[in-house]
């Protein structure tokens, strides 16, 4: 835990909050956010505030909407606890979880949202040496986007959600402005176990990029675009990246680097395209298609 905040901190300038434990039934209603029926608290003195909360971001939503005039780009984080209702004998199933919320008028929604899975994913490289799969989920709070929300998931292990913000919600946050928000449970975290780390001697040979669009069909996921070129096991691909979303309301592509070497000699172009070439074939064999 004190090292995923060291990281929040030290790399990327995160300012850390507390809050407590309860729904702010008025807070939360300036930012269209009902209070989810959950644990309650009773003979509380203001029952609006009698609700445990399920989730760590409705707090933190609150919090940068009180803060929004004192920066024009920033981002909080906490770890606390939260009630994922009662267990077979009725005890509270109470669960740690880290929740961060990143507030910018300065960039895109898209690039605020790459910056949190960037941040994910060295969380994930930093405490368990592994990758860090997004998949598409069932939405479980009417806050989150119904597109733009994945699951979160390491080593096969659902650890939490990644989501922007449904746009009845962002717009009473702020108009002008991109947020993006993700929570991960701490306690699934410590389920992860930690990947041995295996060095690569970096070869002296210049590297071969290529970059190609594939538009995604409705209920495709990134990870199973993955698998087309994984499952080819070409140890010339040192690196894929996304470089680019491209999103209408008819179509979806997304724009991934293929970064190419190889240790003993320059890779030729020929090698290269006959790479694609497969990798190609193999996604249109999954149902993906190629934007020219």
């Amino acid at each position: 835990e004190r090292r995923v905040k060291d990281i929040l901190v030290q790399k990327y300038a995160l300012n850390e909050v507390h809050s407590y434990i309860w729904c702010d039934g008025k807070k939360y209603k300036k930012l269209g956010i009902e209070v989810e029926d959950n644990v309650r608290i009773l003979n509380i003195a203001t029952p609006e505030n009698g609700t445990i909360r399920n989730s760590m971001l409705p707090t933190l939503l609150t919090f940068v909407y009180e803060n929004k005039k004192y920066a024009d780009s920033f981002g909080i984080f906490e770890v606390g606890r939260v009630v994922d209702s009662v267990d077979e004998n009725g005890l509270c199933n109470e669960r740690r979880r880290l929740g961060v919320v990143l507030y910018d008028k300065l960039i895109s929604e898209k690039e605020l949202f790459f910056k949190a899975v960037t941040m994910i994913r060295y969380i994930a490289s930093a405490l368990k040496h592994t990758l860090v799969e997004f998949k598409s989920g069932e939405l479980k709070h009417k806050w989150q986007h119904p597109k733009n929300t994945s699951e979160i998931l390491i080593e096969g292990i659902n650890v939490g959600s990644l989501c922007t913000l449904h746009p009845q919600n962002s717009s009473k946050i702020d108009k002008n402005a991109a947020v993006v928000c993700f929570e991960i449970d701490m306690d699934e975290l410590a389920k992860v176990g930690k990947t041995n780390i295996a060095f690569d001697e970096p070869s002296k040979f210049p590297s071969s990029e290529f970059d190609l669009s594939v538009v995604v069909p409705d209920g495709k996921t990134y990870g199973e675009m993955e698998e087309s070129w994984k499952a080819l096991g070409f140890e010339a691909i040192k690196e894929v990246n996304v470089i680019d979303v491209y999103e209408t309301e008819s179509e979806k592509s997304i724009t991934v680097r293929f970064v190419f070497s190889l240790t003993d000699r320059t890779i030729t172009g020929e090698e290269v395209q006959a790479c694609m070439d497969q990798i190609i074939a193999n996604l249109e064999k999954s149902g993906f298609s190629i934007k020219s």
